[in-house]
C-alpha cells in the first residue's frame, strides 16, 4: 500500500539547516517508515508510489523498531540515512528531510 502524500500545512522548513519537518503525530499511521515516504513523495510532488522502494536505503521494519526505542527516551537519539535525494533525520517525534546536493 503507498502512503498517502501529506498536507502541505503539517511540513514546516527550517532555513538554519534547509530541512523539511513533519511531526509524526500528523503522519499517517504515525509509522516513520510509512511517514518518510509520505514526507518525500510530497516534496517531489509525485506518488509516493513512484519513489523508489525505503527498503533500498534501509529497512522499514528496522527503523520503526528504532523509532519505538527513541520514543519516552531522554538520550535524543537520532537515525540518519538518504533516501530519493534527501538526507532523512528520524526523532522521537518528527521526520526531517534535506535535499542533498549533488
Amino acid at each position: 500500500m503507498a502512503a498517502p502524500n501529506l498536507p502541505d500545512a503539517v511540513i514546516e522548513y527550517d532555513d538554519a539547516d534547509g530541512a523539511y519537518r513533519v511531526q509524526l503525530e500528523a503522519c499517517p499511521g504515525d509509522a516513520p517508515s510509512i511517514a518518510v515516504v509520505a514526507l518525500v513523495g510530497t516534496l517531489e510532488g509525485v506518488p509516493s508510489a513512484d519513489l523508489a522502494p525505503l527498503y533500498d536505503s534501509v529497512d522499514p521494519e528496522a527503523l520503526d523498531s528504532l523509532h519505538e526505542s527513541l520514543v519516552g527516551s531522554d538520550a535524543g537519539s537520532t537515525v540518519v540515512f538518504p533516501y530519493a535525494g534527501y538526507e532523512i533525520t528520524v526523532t522521537a517525534a518528527a521526520i526531517a528531510a534535506r535535499p542533498v546536493d549533488e
